[in-house]
């Protein structure tokens, strides 16, 4: 009784004046607030898994995007100055996309591994 008084309350009361006459308390042991307590966990926990599922793709693909550029990167430049030394190829490997995609372009350019420490250097990636 104490339950269905506080539901029809809140109709025709404010939420404090509610409050100040029943005990909430009493609401919460209800099977009724617990069902819909529990519906609303359980959407809470789908929308989130949800936003967690999407977030995981996008960086799933940034991810993806950054290693292949890096990839054909060190491959181009391999086949113009042969193997590169192990430091070069770990920073160009960690380098952002942003970048390895202004080094895929700026490539073209070098005719030294020179260039291409000084290019490095120059970018904030010391080799």
């Amino acid at each position: 009784m104490a339950t269905a008084a506080y539901i029809l309350a809140g109709l025709v009361m404010a939420d404090n004046v509610v409050e100040r006459i029943l005990r909430r308390d009493v609401m919460k042991e209800s099977v009724t607030y617990q069902k819909i307590l529990a519906e609303g966990m359980e959407k809470g926990i789908y929308r989130g898994w949800q936003e967690g599922k999407q977030e995981g793709i996008q960086l799933g693909k940034q991810e993806g995007k950054q290693e292949g550029e890096a990839q054909l990167v060190l491959r181009l430049l391999t086949r113009r100055f042969g193997d590169l030394p192990p430091n070069d190829r770990r920073v160009i490997a960690n380098l952002p996309l942003n970048q390895l995609e202004a080094l895929g372009e700026a490539l073209l350019d070098f005719q030294s591994p020179e260039e291409l420490d000084a290019w490095l250097t120059e970018h904030g990636a010391p080799s």
